[in-house]
């Protein structure tokens, strides 16, 4: 019995599937036509900002994972 290998085609499904997310992003910023100016805001929060996000982003991945398969977070 001899293995044939795998087309790359099914690869190139997986990063489909993978990018979509950004892509559609990207085409809903494109098509949004409205034109409002950007607003600037103070850099002076932006490390707290920063560490707050990924604090809780972090938790909440360990959070569910801890819930999905059983296991203790620490």
């Amino acid at each position: 019995m001899t293995l044939r290998p795998q087309p790359v085609f099914e690869f190139g499904k997986i990063d489909l599937i993978g990018h979509s997310l950004f892509v559609v992003t990207l085409l809903g910023i494109l098509a949004d036509d409205e034109g409002k100016r950007a607003t600037f805001r103070s850099a002076s929060l932006l490390p707290v900002r920063y560490a707050s996000t990924l604090i809780g982003l972090l938790a909440l991945y360990y959070g569910w994972h801890a819930a999905a398969f059983g296991t203790t977070i620490l």
